[in-house]
């Protein structure tokens, strides 16, 4: 799993990675309570956690109910503003969103997020999941605002759009301020209009074509986010009309889609020479037309509401722990879950939390009876069913169970089958009976047709896509496993492990890759590509 927080990322390896460490309870208890009798971790969960709920989000949060409330609105107003610039919001429903919100930035610290960062914010096939390190000051989180506007435009738009324009309108529109009566957006980034003002600027040429960051530098890089910010506010606050903008941008993406050049697609499209766009911009800086937009607040979410009650100690201990096993923590997560255990020894969500604990820490029989016991007092709990199924792909995917590893996939499908029973469709579940099916037979036409549908679903999850091109190339569909693949690239942007699988399929489908290779390696999702 990767956490996404501005151009500093830590990566905590694939969700669940296993380590060289085994446990046993009684003894680990004892050590447990002497952990938490010297850390500071132990006054986390003595705070007064309080559990809100929007339409969109919730949150367990150590702030006080107007401040998490605020947050909420905040949140809210952004996800609306987007809806206004460029129609529905349909697709962002498919997955939920969660916040853990801190009151202390030591507290932060204490549960292991990145260092040097305000706040955190990854997804995966079941939510989109943010820790934010210190919310009474909603400024010190733009970079979560910044991320959410990225998951926004990447869960409703399928054909990517380049790399400037992702991330000059997520500068673009993070840059905002609640007031009480009014949302305001557009405002100006720290240090970019330093960078524009005593800066050389990076040829516009460069910009449209960027792929990745890759081969730039530390300074490059914030003149690229510079630039990019400074041109998508230009565009958006030239005088024309919000439909003439959406018109440009559509005519943008067919061009793209069409095979023009990046240069060529901006000229016709947004009607600028780019010989003339650096002194159109330098204009736009001086005349101080760089301005914010102001919007009554209740106009863009004018029924908000949210809903909140008092969270309970276990609560926050499960809710810690499950941020424990996202980075692959297994001391901090077999504290949390055995302070859950001690307050409800039968608590299902305590139990499956301590058996993904054993898990990670390789005492899969011992985890397998913690997973049954969890279900022997929630048999219809979708998220036991599916981290229990997820543990069978993993053990299916060990080694050293290659002799029982058709029983572990039988084992997870029945899992899965029996969530989607109770829960309904949804992404993570159809994914990962996919991936069972694929494994069984390598162009089963079901698991295609699943998979298509995800993504249809969720565009933002690229390993459904990259999944299904490697379904479609074991069937013998080059041609349409080749362009999948491409498109995996095209959304990645060449920056993160998806990219890097997508390439390799093409290379095996073009003859220059290991033909060797097992199908469909990986259980887990590949680590989530970086957005900055």
């Amino acid at each position: 799993m990767r956490w996404e927080k501005g151009a500093v990322l830590h990566s905590y390896g694939p969700h669940m990675r296993t380590r060289n460490r085994r446990y046993c309870l009684v003894g680990f208890i004892a050590a447990v309570l002497l952990w938490t009798n010297a850390s500071a971790a132990k006054d986390i969960d003595e705070r007064r956690w309080i559990y809100v709920e929007s339409g969109n989000f919730s949150v367990y949060s150590a702030l006080n109910e107007k401040k998490t409330r605020k947050l909420l609105l905040h949140l809210e107003a952004l996800r609306a503003v987007f809806a206004i610039q460029f129609g529905g919001t349909s697709q962002l429903e498919e997955k939920p969103t969660r916040i853990l919100a801190l009151a202390k930035r030591s507290d932060y610290r204490t549960l292991g997020m990145p260092e040097n960062s305000a706040g955190a914010f990854t997804r995966d096939l079941r939510e989109n999941y943010i820790v934010i390190g210190n919310s009474s000051r909603m400024s010190e989180s733009q970079v979560i605002l910044h991320e959410y506007v990225h998951f926004i435009v990447q869960a409703t738009q399928r054909f990517p759009y380049p790399i400037w324009w992702e991330e000059g309108y997520a500068e673009y529109v993070s840059g905002s301020k609640l007031s009480k009566q009014t949302f305001s957006y557009g405002l100006t980034q720290k240090g970019r209009l330093f960078d524009l003002l005593h800066t050389s600027w990076i040829p516009w040429e460069t910009i449209l074509n960027t792929s990745s960051f890759s081969d730039f530098n530390a300074r490059q890089t914030a003149m690229y986010y510079a630039q990019s910010w400074l041109l998508v506010h230009y565009l958006f606050n030239r005088g024309e009309s919000a439909e003439a903008i959406g018109a440009s941008w559509e005519e943008y993406l067919r061009e793209l889609h069409n095979g023009s050049s990046t240069v060529i697609a901006f000229e016709r499209s947004f009607g600028i020479e780019l010989s003339d766009m650096k002194k159109a911009l330098k204009r736009y800086i001086k005349d101080g037309r760089y301005t914010y937009v102001k919007i009554p607040t209740d106009s863009l979410v004018p029924e908000f509401a949210s809903t909140s009650r008092r969270a309970s100690p276990h609560d926050i201990h499960i809710q810690l722990g499950r941020l424990a096993l996202r980075n692959a923590d297994a001391d901090k997560a077999a504290s949390w879950f055995t302070k859950a255990l001690a307050i409800d020894a039968q608590s299902p969500a305590a139990l499956a939390g301590w058996a993904a604990t054993l898990a990670l820490g390789q005492q899969y029989e011992d985890a397998r009876t913690q997973f049954d016991l969890a279900l022997s007092n929630a048999p219809d709990d979708p998220v036991i069913l599916v981290d229990y199924a997820k543990f069978e792909l993993q053990r299916a995917a060990n080694p050293d169970a290659w002799f029982t590893r058709i029983d572990h996939l039988d084992i997870a499908e029945q899992l899965l089958l029996k969530a989607r029973s109770s829960a309904g469709s949804n992404v993570e579940i159809d994914t990962y009976l996919a991936f069972i099916w694929l494994n069984r037979e390598s162009g089963s036409t079901a698991a295609l047709d699943l998979l298509r549908d995800v993504s249809k679903r969720s565009p933002s999850d690229q390993w459904p896509l990259l999944l299904r091109a490697e379904g479609l190339f074991l069937e013998g569909n080059s041609e349409d496993a080749l362009s999948l693949a491409r498109s995996v690239i095209r959304y990645d942007h060449g920056r993160g492990n998806y990219s890097r699988d997508a390439n390799r399929l093409i290379q095996r489908i073009q003859g220059t890759g290991k033909t060797q290779d097992s199908p469909l390696p990986q259980i887990e999702e590949p680590d989530l590509p970086s957005t900055n």
